[in-house]
């Protein structure tokens, strides 16, 4: 089984980068998916984000106790397809209100849903019920793409992975206090660029970590140029006591 992992693993990261991908390696990408996972089913949907089309390969998991039998969270290989390329992201923990809460199709292996998809709320930094969503939480103007890990954190509340989008395809960004970033009392700042973590200690007390966006200059030792660059850096940590 980890091997298996590790090759899939390692054939997404051919695919999720520059390199433009041959049907030989989208094939290669999902047999691998199918291959250490039983129970599989398809999910596309109906309308392009952002620009992509988007389907997925999912694996629910069984090994929890569900309140209804047609629930689907699981492991999910996700395909985004723009202008004739495939960008492929692995989710362990994929699901979203529709699938968990108001699926009522009876879970068969290799069955298709087509479905809407369902957008952030305005009002949201980190979409809850979304599976995926395009949205700007580095403060830089252009939009990340995050996947939802759902349920993964605490009290049953979502962390997210993060990724840069260009042309070349996702980076993900693996630097705090994006990576696994919960939306569990997280705080966005856009005005003065913070971001903020609390992690609770007991009932009522949080650790809060405040991050803080800051402008690098770094000199090239090649060729003597400075190059910029904004980074999150860790400017305050301390105790909070929410009534």
């Amino acid at each position: 089984m980890k091997y298996y992992v590790f090759i899939l693993m390692s054939l997404l990261l051919v695919c999720c980068y520059n390199k433009p991908e041959t049907q030989e390696q989208k094939v290669n990408i999902i047999q691998e998916f199918k291959r250490t996972n039983k129970l599989c089913i398809s999910i596309e949907y109906k309308q392009p984000i952002n620009g992509y089309t988007v389907k997925v390969i999912c694996s629910p998991y069984d090994c929890y106790d569900k309140e209804r039998d047609t629930e689907i969270w699981g492991k999910a290989l996700l395909c985004f397809e723009k202008d004739n390329r495939c960008f492929y992201i692995y989710n362990d923990s994929y699901s979203d209100s529709l699938l968990f809460y108001e699926n009522k199709t009876p879970i068969k292996d290799g069955m298709v849903l087509y479905l809407d998809y369902l957008p952030k709320r305005a009002d949201e930094y980190l979409s809850e019920n979304s599976p995926f969503f395009f949205h700007d939480i580095d403060f830089d103007g252009k939009e990340e793409l995050i996947i939802n890990n759902w349920r993964e954190g605490i009290r049953y509340c979502n962390t997210y992975d993060v990724y840069k989008v260009d042309e070349s395809g996702f980076r993900q960004i693996t630097d705090p206090p994006f990576y696994k970033i919960s939306n569990y009392a997280t705080e966005f700042d856009p005005i003065n660029q913070t971001i903020t973590l609390n992690d609770p200690i007991e009932a009522g007390v949080y650790l809060q970590h405040i991050y803080k966006r800051f402008l690098h200059k770094e000199i090239d030792s090649l060729s003597n140029k400075v190059d910029s660059c904004y980074k999150f850096e860790l400017v305050k940590t301390c105790h909070k006591v929410f009534s």
